[in-house]
Parts: C-alpha cells; sequence; structure tokens
C-alpha cells in the first residue's frame, strides 16, 4: 500500500515492512518505547490491504509487546483531504471522491464531532473507488480499538511489576 502512495508524490512512505521490524528490534534492544502511526483510507486502499495492515498490528502486538514485554503503541487515524493535499486538487488521480471542500463545510464537519459518541470518530471528508466514507470510519475505529490492545497490555503489565516491586520493598523492609 505504501509504494502505491510513494508513486502519487509521497517520497516519506519509502520503507518496507522489513525496515519497521528493523527498528522495532533496535528499540528492543535499548529498551525505547515505540509508537507506530498508521492511516485508514488511503488511495486505492482495500478491505484486503486493511486486513494486511491489521495482521500486522497483531503479530506485531504478539510477537513483541506480549512476548517481550516491550512498548509499542499504535495510533491510527482516518485520513483528512485537506484543501493544501495533492489529492485534493487531483481527485480523478487519487481515486477519491471529496464531499467537503469550502471552510463552511470542514467547520460543519469539525462543528458536528463534538457531538458524536466516542472519541475514536475520525473526521473524514472524502470516498475512494473502494471504500464509501461510511466503511472507512468503521474500519478507523475497528483498527483504533484493537490498537489499544497492546496499550492496555503495557499498562497492565507495568501496574502488575510496579505493583510486586512495591509489595517486594514493602516486605524486604520488615
Amino acid at each position: 500500500m505504501r509504494q502505491i502512495l510513494v508513486k502519487l508524490g509521497d517520497p516519506k512512505l519509502n520503507f518496507s515492512n522489513k525496515d519497521i521490524y528493523n527498528l522495532i528490534t533496535k528499540c528492543e534492544k535499548y529498551h525505547l518505547p515505540l509508537i507506530l502511526w498508521s492511516t485508514v483510507g488511503n488511495p486505492f486502499e482495500t478491505i484486503k490491504d486493511f486486513i494486511i495492515s491489521l495482521k500486522h498490528l497483531l503479530g506485531i502486538t504478539k510477537n513483541y509487546v506480549i512476548k517481550k514485554k516491550q512498548v509499542i503503541l499504535f495510533i491510527n487515524t482516518a485520513v483528512l483531504i485537506s484543501p493544501s493535499s495533492l489529492a485534493f486538487s487531483n481527485e480523478n488521480k487519487f481515486g477519491v471522491k471529496i464531499k467537503e471542500k469550502t471552510f463552511k463545510d470542514f467547520y460543519k464537519l469539525f462543528r458536528d464531532l463534538r457531538y458524536s459518541k466516542s472519541f475514536f470518530d475520525d473526521p473524514v471528508n472524502y470516498k475512494t473507488i473502494y471504500l464509501s466514507k461510511r466503511k472507512i470510519k468503521i474500519l478507523n475505529n475497528l483498527y483504533q480499538g484493537i490498537s489499544m490492545i497492546p496499550l492496555m497490555h503495557s499498562i497492565i503489565f507495568n501496574f502488575l511489576m510496579h505493583n510486586n516491586a512495591y509489595k517486594k520493598s514493602k516486605t524486604s523492609i520488615k
């Protein structure tokens, strides 16, 4: 998926999955926490691409967060196509159809989020060839919910570790 975005004009995404796993391994070696950021609803993204991303998240969670107790958090957002982006002025090239285009449209989009039922509710102002606006929001919420697993695991694990250390220090004082 990233290679499509690189071809569309974002050279910063020119890295492989192997590069990501190398970064994870280096952070593990030096005991550094890591935050991995991803997006849902990219141009030309399909449900299959989403499932592949989700499998990576779950694999990283299982193999690094749970097994090796590495602190890795995932941040996920839906893409917001702003007037300054390449996709905004090249809808056909990027395979998107933008609904909200004016300042008033953006204002209403963000104003209405105040009344949403969830902090997971990211603004989405377009649909793609493969994903409707509704599907993008649903997939984004699903990814965000699942990405809470490593966060909750880290919080619980660190709480238990600190709690056990506290209990041990109290018993050694007696």
